[in-house]
């Protein structure tokens, strides 16, 4: 199942995150000051700020860019657009915090350096679990299982990419016929307010499986299926 590889990319995610945003601080803080507490105590205590302003504002940037999530399809691509998002974020909370508090005691060659590099190798090991993740996927792992209802040239195509591209994370598994429960998700062509999509919606609805539909627009081109 698919959710074993979004739980193992957040879990990972989460605890390498805590581990690159405190190490660095050390090892930097070392190499910049060597010890703080014993030659400025004062400056020690501003650090210690800094670094509890840096977690929250990662975690609190990184839950809304959505680097902590793992989605069908997710690519190299949008790695490096959340990461950036996340960063951007971060420094924006960041700079209204400490020009707030008028931290001029801040080491720009410290805050240079931690941030280049959290920010590096965040990027990087992410680029390298996804590519893992969808390696597996690629070979039959935490595939998504799901059905059609009806047929239209947009669940077709959407059947033909799945099969040519498995390391999107999802696996055909034939048509819906009133019985399928062994799977994750039905995806309707019908259009709205027939009966088949209604019965497609309820069994859907009753076996607790997740329900794409076509959207209610007035063309058949219009229709969307949320897939990735």
């Amino acid at each position: 199942m698919q959710n074993q590889g979004t739980n193992i990319f957040r879990l990972v995610t989460l605890l390498a995150d805590s581990a690159l945003l405190l190490v660095l601080f050390v090892v930097i803080g070392y190499w910049r000051f060597d010890d703080l507490r014993i030659a400025n105590p004062e400056y020690y205590n501003y650090y210690l700020q800094l670094l509890v302003l840096t977690v929250v504002s990662w975690f609190a940037a990184g839950r809304w860019s959505g680097i902590f999530s793992y989605t069908s399809g997710l690519e190299q691509r949008n790695v490096t657009a959340n990461v950036l998002r996340a960063a951007l974020a971060q420094f924006a909370m960041l700079a209204i915090i400490v020009v707030g508090l008028k931290g001029y005691y801040y080491s720009r060659v410290f805050l240079a350096t931690y941030f280049m590099l959290l920010y590096g190798l965040a990027w990087l090991y992410r680029l390298l679990l996804v590519n893992y993740l969808r390696n597996q996927m690629a070979r039959g792992k935490w595939q998504r299982t799901y059905v059609i209802s009806g047929t239209h040239a947009t669940a077709e195509a959407l059947v033909k990419l799945t099969a040519l591209r498995p390391e999107l994370g999802w696996s055909f598994q034939g048509t819906f016929d009133g019985k399928n429960k062994a799977i994750d998700e039905i995806i309707c062509a019908h259009a709205p307010g027939t009966s088949a999509y209604e019965s497609a919606a309820n069994f859907a609805l009753n076996a607790g499986l997740r329900f794409i539909g076509r959207s209610h627009a007035p063309h058949p081109e219009t229709m969307r299926v949320k897939c990735f």
